[in-house]
Formats: C-alpha cells, structure tokens, sequence
C-alpha cells in the first residue's frame, strides 16, 4: 500500500474510533491526535501536536505511572489502566489507558500510541488495576516473584527482602501479575 493510501486508510480507522487516539514520537511529543481525544480532553488536535503528552493529558499517573514509561520498562502493553485526566475546562475526567510502543530493528524507539476512553463516573476506581499484558521479561518477574514467596512460605517481608524491593512493590508487582500468597 502506497505511504499516502496508508496514511488515509489510518485518519480513517482514528476518525471512526470512540476511544480517544495519540501518538507520540520518542521525546513523548504528540504526534497524531484523533477527535475521540479531542472530545474526552476538550483540546484540539492543533493545540495537542507538538506538545507533551503529560501536558495534554494531565493525568495523575503522569509523573510515577506513566503508561509508556510502563511499557518501555517492560516490554509488554498496559491494557485498562484507570487514571484521572484534567480537561481543558479544569474538571477531572476518569478514563482507561492501554499504551504500546514500536521499536526499530536495532531496539530503538521510533513512538508510541496511547488509547483513552472515559469512564462512567459511577466506576468505582478503587481496587480497579489495570491489566497488564507481561513481556518475557515481566513473565520472569513473576516466575521470580513466585518462587522466593514459595522459598520463604509466602511471608511477604521476607519475600520482599529476598528479592531486594520494598513491600508496597511487592504487592504492586503481586497485583500487576495477579499473584496471590498461597496460589
């Protein structure tokens, strides 16, 4: 397929999509944005491309849950991640990340896409985590995780100082891979 036919064929798979579409080159700057997401964020596709995605999307897993940073860190994709987004009138939205990157032969990072749709307001967010999709390298972090628990007959302390992390990561990694003590 001709570059232009594919570019056409895509502004058209992200014009008819209800989920709020970017994408984003290696510095993390919008590089596409469809009108789902201007719809949900109340910005323009104009006024997105070029910029930041955390400047957009202002969302309050931006500085230590960043989807895409999850999913450089894994390898895997994030799929359903709840977050909350600040519209550009200023209000709060809940809506549902799923991120994946593409990567050049040699493992460079040519961008990423990020694909957000608003929540029902009456979705409880607690206790909802998002799914996330393990690389090989997040299967061995389970399979690691897995073991020291059945070394250490499920203690979650000593576990945790087995593997050389925090608790709270214990849990949050427990979570991610749907680990639980005893299965």
């Amino acid at each position: 397929m001709a570059t232009g036919n594919h570019s056409a064929l895509l502004a058209a798979v992200l014009g008819c999509v209800e989920d709020g579409v970017l994408t984003m080159d290696a510095d993390f700057r919008i590089t596409s944005f469809n009108r789902a997401a201007e719809r949900i964020t109340g910005v323009s596709a104009r006024d997105a491309l070029g910029k930041r995605c955390s400047e957009i999307m202002r969302a309050d897993v931006c500085e230590d849950g960043c989807v895409i940073r999850k999913v450089l860190d894994t390898g895997g994709k994030v799929i359903d991640q709840p977050a909350r987004i600040c519209t550009q009138d200023g209000g709060p939205a809940s809506v549902s990340l799923s991120a994946a990157a593409f990567f050049d032969g040699d493992g460079g990072l040519l961008g990423a896409v990020e694909a957000f749709r608003a929540r029902p307001a009456g979705r409880a967010r607690k206790g909802v985590v998002g799914r996330l999709e393990p690389s090989l390298l997040g299967r061995a972090e389970a399979d690691a995780i897995r073991r020291a628990l059945s070394a250490t007959g499920g203690h979650i302390g000593l576990t945790a100082k087995e593997l050389g992390i925090s608790r709270t990561t214990l849990w949050r990694k427990m979570k991610r891979y749907r680990i639980r003590v005893g299965g």
